[in-house]
């Protein structure tokens, strides 16, 4: 009321909700097992239905996450274009001009080798400038809610969960 003007002022400003801190039987990262599940189901050719970018995220975005320590988001939103080859060593460019970023600031992380000899680099050029994880011709509504990015981290988390099977909350 307040805020909006209503009242002339918060009366309820000095309240504080105290919430217990919940327990946690884990640390919040996959254990080396689960870890091991989900990059060799990201081997796994997909289903034959499922669109070119999804197929391409599954494949890529769970060796991505692993060898940067990216965000699931950070690494969906990625574009052609943050492939870089910086003083001869091949690079992605996790930017705030691709969508957000934890820190709010741009930073270059080295691509492992392995990934390389996986045919990252390859894939990455022959998608050319624009999103390497999906289509933004698809997306019906642009809002917040709607971002493909999250979409696309929504159904790579469905996936783990669903079908690679790792079902700790």
């Amino acid at each position: 009321g307040a805020d909006e003007g209503r009242l002339t002022e918060n009366i309820a400003s000095a309240v504080k909700v105290r919430v217990p801190k919940q327990v946690k039987v884990r640390e919040p990262s996959f254990t080396p097992d689960e870890a091991k599940a989900i990059l060799h189901a990201a081997l796994q050719p997909p289903p034959a239905r499922m669109t070119t970018e999804h197929a391409r995220a599954r494949r890529w975005v769970p060796w991505l996450c692993a060898y940067t320590g990216a965000r699931v988001n950070e690494m969906t939103q990625l574009r052609g274009e943050d492939i870089q080859k910086v003083e001869g060593i091949w690079c992605l460019r996790i930017t705030p001009e691709a969508g957000r970023v934890k820190t709010k600031e741009a930073r270059t992380v080295p691509i492992h080798p392995h990934l390389i000899e996986q045919g990252f680099i390859a894939v990455a050029k022959a998608n050319g400038p624009g999103p390497l994880f999906y289509d933004p011709s698809r997306q019906r509504v642009d809002t917040e809610g709607n971002r493909h990015v999250k979409k696309v981290g929504e159904r790579l988390a469905e996936w783990v969960r669903a079908e690679v099977g790792i079902t700790d909350p």
